[in-house]
């Protein structure tokens, strides 16, 4: 029982650096396109 919550755990941590990655890359998109007007 503990194991799986551990791999949950990991899992969710990847997918909030996944999250992450790619919230700045939009971020990086939305200030080439405000440089661009």
């Amino acid at each position: 029982m503990d194991e799986n919550k551990e791999e949950i755990k990991e899992e969710m941590l990847i997918d909030e650096v996944e999250a992450k990655k790619q919230f700045l890359e939009e971020l990086k998109n939305k200030n080439k396109e405000e440089q661009k007007n």
